[in-house]
Parts: C-alpha cells; structure tokens; sequence
C-alpha cells in the first residue's frame, strides 16, 4: 500500500512513528509491527488491521478505489492542520462559496 500511495519509506515511517529500519523490516517480513503501528497504518490507509494481516479481501468496506486520497490531497489536509483557527475558518468559507456556484 504504501507503493500505491507513492510513499517513500521515511514518510511511511513518519507517520506511523517508527524508524525507516524498522518499516523496512516489516516490508521484508524479517519482523513484524506491534499493534500500536499496525492500527497507525490502517488509519493512514483508511482500512483496518484485519485487511492489513489479510483477514479481508477489501481494504474497506467503507472506502473503495475510487475514493482514495491522493498524496497531494493528503500534504494539503496535513498543511491545512497546521493553520491557525482563523486561518481554517477562512479558507471553509471560501471553499463552500466556491463550491455554492
């Protein structure tokens, strides 16, 4: 998944609170992750830790191939997180008004 989502590993990483060694390892199956990483990559990925083992056959059943989050749409939530509460409101306003037309 992480390839599917054009994700480098220190990203990967990142994100899930582990060293690139480490992710690099779970990737190569020498070891595996303990459960705190595992539910931090099935939120990520917006699935579960059942698909994730191989317990499932969909990723989600809540999210299908069509409603994916790009990379670039994933910067964008991360950027907008890190603006102050006015900024936010701001930016909601003009979004729904853009949208409204």
């Amino acid at each position: 998944m992480r390839q599917q989502y054009g994700l480098s590993q220190e990203k990967l990483a990142a994100i899930a609170g582990v060293s690139q060694q480490s992710l690099s390892k779970y990737e190569r199956l020498e070891t595996e992750p303990d459960f705190k990483t595992m539910i931090a990559f099935a939120d990520y990925f917006g699935t579960t830790v059942d698909f994730l083992i191989g317990h499932e056959v969909e990723p989600s059943a809540q999210r299908n191939a069509e409603d994916k989050i790009s990379q670039r749409e994933r910067d964008l939530i991360e950027k907008f997180r890190e603006l102050s509460r006015g900024d936010k409101k701001r930016i909601e306003a003009a979004m729904e008004a853009y949208l409204a037309k």
